[in-house]
């Protein structure tokens, strides 16, 4: 991927970021409560409540990996442009 196309991808990564960084806080405490909430019987709803958490964990560190490989692209082309 061009340096360019790094940087366009982190720029939208860090807008969608900040657009669904609250609501993903809510939702993950949310689904922490259901999770302490939960009897101690109910492997199922603990399983789904531990999955739902690790899918919303990828996706921050997924969109924050993009984040960070466009600061070090915009590092590199200011150092190619001069």
């Amino acid at each position: 991927m061009s340096l360019e196309k790094e940087l366009e991808t982190g720029l939208q990564a860090s807008k969608a970021y900040e657009a669904v960084k609250d609501r993903l806080d809510i939702m993950k405490d949310e689904i922490h409560k259901r999770w302490e909430d939960s009897a101690t019987d109910d492997i199922d709803g603990r399983d789904q409540a531990y999955l739902m958490l690790k899918a919303i964990k990828q996706l921050e560190q997924s969109l924050k990996r993009d984040i960070d490989t466009a600061k070090l692209a915009k590092i590199q082309l200011e150092k190619e442009n001069g």
